[in-house]
């Protein structure tokens, strides 16, 4: 398999289309209950903390969904614990940590930039603000998503119990960065395709059940994206010889 755009973003679509049946098995119980929660979250008002948890929450279940998905299609469906996608096991813990750290580097990175950024909005017309803080924010999300090039094959690996570490993911992923930003790029505009008018609808009409069928649609488009990353892991890792010779996939 090669490392090009293309080839990732045709194969992530050919492997979600050869394990149809196991995937939206495994995945429907945990995006179900991900979309129960962020329903929740929008249709009622929360105190702080039960905000946190319920955030916490779902992002457990988003971390287990894609656990799933990256050894299903890595290492196939008989890999996982049991057929409906429901368990806590190493790999899914470390796969939540990490997507907390990166988060959390996210947001103080966020808080940082703020208070710069907030001046130059009032400092100018309303209409000529919104203008610009959709560029600034846009720049914002584009310098991300390069940077996550870098690291974004840590998670595949963590799924998979792979055996890399950062600085293992950063030597890998160093030829292909400007790829792997492209192939998250153009996956989450596909998945955004999706998502994006459900979510507007569901955030429209006080319907609960509009809401939520809107969620759950929304997580499971998100499985193309976790489809992409999981195919340029294995394809990077099959054209790094010497790497993959050393990869410690564990199989039970």
């Amino acid at each position: 398999m090669n490392t090009s755009i293309g080839n990732i973003l045709i194969e992530a679509a050919r492997e979600l289309q050869r394990n149809a049946s196991a995937l939206l098995l495994a995945v429907a119980v945990p995006a179900l209950l991900a979309a129960l929660l962020e329903t929740f979250k929008t249709q009622y008002q929360q105190p702080f903390p039960i905000s946190l948890l319920t955030t916490i929450a779902m992002f457990f279940l988003y971390g287990q969904i894609a656990v799933t998905c990256h050894r299903i299609i890595l290492l196939g469906p008989d890999s996982l614990p049991n057929r409906w996608g429901i368990y806590a096991t190493a790999p899914v813990w470390r796969f939540f940590g990490a997507m907390l750290v990166f988060l959390g580097i996210w947001m103080m990175g966020m808080m940082l930039i703020i208070p710069f950024v907030t001046p130059m909005l009032m400092a100018v017309e309303p209409g000529a603000a919104r203008i610009l803080a959709l560029l600034i924010f846009s720049g914002l999300a584009l310098v991300a998503i390069l940077a996550m090039s870098r690291v974004v094959l840590l998670f595949p690996s963590l799924a998979v119990s792979g055996g890399h570490d950062v600085n293992d993911i950063i030597e890998l992923s160093a030829p292909v960065w400007a790829r792997l930003a492209a192939i998250m790029l153009l996956a989450g505009i596909a998945t955004a395709i999706v998502a994006f008018p459900l979510t507007w609808l569901g955030l429209a009409t006080d319907s609960f059940v509009i809401e939520l069928t809107s969620a759950l649609i929304g997580c499971l488009a998100g499985i193309y994206t976790v489809a992409a990353i999981s195919c340029a892991y294995r394809a990077v890792l099959q054209v790094s010889p010497a790497r993959a010779d050393s990869e410690r996939v564990e199989r039970a």
